[in-house]
């Protein structure tokens, strides 16, 4: 039965098609990355989440009052190990000099399910601990 099982795993490894060498690999990010229904700004963003997320999310954008928050909730974000998502970037040289403000990665990403699910008004931080978001 076993030697029947594995004579019929090798025929059939043999017909499994391959794959192109790029099937695989990540999708290429084009600059500049846009949610236009999304702005920076301050606002009361203090909300109890009906589920706590897996990871906590940080959301922001590459402008001034974005560093200036990712340079203030540094340790706090860190400590959270979130992930920062930058919904409104220009370039991959303005995502590295908006780097230097923290210490956890920064990823380019359209933020429309944000913007539909928080608001317009970033940056905040879903705090998966806490099942929170804050700005």
């Amino acid at each position: 039965m076993v030697r029947a099982a594995y004579l019929a795993l090798l025929c059939y490894a043999s017909t499994v098609q391959s794959f192109e060498p790029d099937f695989f690999s990540p999708p290429v990010l084009e600059y500049p990355v846009v949610t236009e229904s999304m702005v920076s700004g301050v606002g009361e963003i203090d909300r109890k989440l009906a589920y706590k997320p897996l990871r906590s999310v940080a959301v922001i954008g590459a402008d001034e009052l974005s560093a200036r928050w990712l340079r203030l909730n540094n340790t706090y974000l860190v400590s959270l190990r979130a992930v920062g998502l930058v919904v409104n970037v220009e370039s991959v040289e303005q995502l590295g000099l908006l780097q230097q403000y923290t210490g956890i990665l920064l990823i380019a990403s359209p933020g429309y399910d944000f913007a539909e699910h928080f608001g317009p008004v970033y940056p905040f931080v879903i705090d998966a601990s806490a099942g929170r978001v804050r700005q």
